[in-house]
């Protein structure tokens, strides 16, 4: 896949991919990346991908925060999750983000989105290392 003429790799179409989605911008994506007709496909899922992760992104149900609230009393879990103000969860989102881009160096997106997401971060890996 291509940007102006310049092959990307892996790893640059992903943190291309996550950015225009920070910015609301996924269609831009759509026009801005040429592939061949066999890879629009592949592209197409990929940024569908990354659109349900964003969208269905929520900080309270990731891995990372339900171990804080393993084995602790019902009003102590209650006041973690008052405590996820939005200014926490907008910073945890852009952690989220920063994940998502280092996605096939590093782990760290699987805890930071709910369990049952994680089939879709390993469909993601195998479509950005598909040939």
């Amino acid at each position: 896949m291509m940007v102006a003429g310049a092959k990307l790799t892996s790893g640059q179409l992903l943190s291309l991919l996550v950015g225009l989605k920070e910015v609301n911008d996924l269609d831009v994506g759509r026009q801005l990346i040429q592939c061949d007709s066999s890879d629009a496909g592949r592209l197409e899922e990929m940024i569908s991908i990354i659109d349900h992760l964003f969208d269905h992104f929520d900080c309270s149900r990731s891995p990372k925060f339900l171990k804080t609230q393993q084995g602790k009393s019902q009003e102590v879990r209650e006041m973690q999750l008052r405590l996820l103000t939005a200014e926490k969860r907008a910073i945890a989102r852009k952690g989220f983000g920063v994940a998502m881009a280092q996605l096939l160096e590093s782990p760290t997106a699987y805890e930071l989105v709910a369990s049952e997401c994680h089939p879709q971060l390993d469909k993601l890996k195998t479509l950005l290392t598909q040939d």
